[in-house]
């Protein structure tokens, strides 16, 4: 999705569309927010390829910009493809092959195991040479655009396009006072936001418009 069009779309229900009380600034802050709130819930929203450079040995890490494994694909990376590694149970792998950990390094990995426990590491049986490349999915962590033109897409994937304008309008109408009629709409956005993404009223319900820091 272009944040641009993102935008424009949010000014047309903010009936804002001459930039008189919203500032393009603030709305990006707002959708920056909305993505950080849906990539908490549904880290698929920001799943990437991505080409991980391995270490020696079974243990891998992702790169530090990724906050979650989703799966392991395949050895190679994304424009060389190589053979499928597929996910095994911890359990089954250290019952039949208790000292798979301090196998003899090869060049291709045929299976890895994941702990969601240790969001960010993985293990490969064969352990894998260094500099072996292996292709992953993996979440990103939404980050801030220095620079906003019209070809800056957001870091979410476009079937999260309504959840994150609810989320980014229950920012804007936060910012007002206490007590006015814009806080009790920044509340039905949230729920609605809470609604569509599927999660429980009761899991966002004690995000506060008090505790939205941004600046119009």
């Amino acid at each position: 999705m272009l944040i641009q069009e993102i935008e424009s779309h949010i000014r047309e229900i903010l009936r804002d569309i001459d930039e008189d009380q919203y500032t393009s600034e603030f709305i990006y802050s707002a959708i920056l927010s909305a993505e950080l709130s849906i990539h908490s819930y549904r880290p698929d929203a920001t799943s990437t390829e991505l080409d991980v450079v391995c270490v020696q040995g079974s243990r891998q890490s992702l790169p530090t910009t990724a906050t979650q494994l989703l799966s392991v694909v395949r050895n190679g990376s994304p424009s060389s493809v190589g053979r499928v590694i597929h996910r095994v149970s911890e359990t089954s792998l250290n019952t039949f092959t208790p000292d798979w950990q301090s196998a003899t390094p090869q060049a291709t990995a045929r299976e890895y195991i994941f702990d969601e426990r240790e969001k960010t590491v993985f293990y490969l049986n064969p352990p894998i040479d260094a500099g072996g490349s292996i292709t992953v999915i993996a979440s990103m962590t939404p980050q801030p655009n220095l620079v906003v033109d019209a070809t800056t897409q957001t870091t979410v994937n476009d079937e999260y396009r309504q959840p994150l304008i609810e989320y980014a309008l229950y920012v804007l109408f936060s910012s007002d006072t206490e007590g006015t009629p814009n806080i009790s709409r920044a509340q039905t956005h949230l729920n609605t936001f809470a609604n569509v993404l599927g999660v429980s009223w009761q899991a966002v319900r004690g995000q506060s418009p008090k505790q939205v820091a941004y600046e119009k």
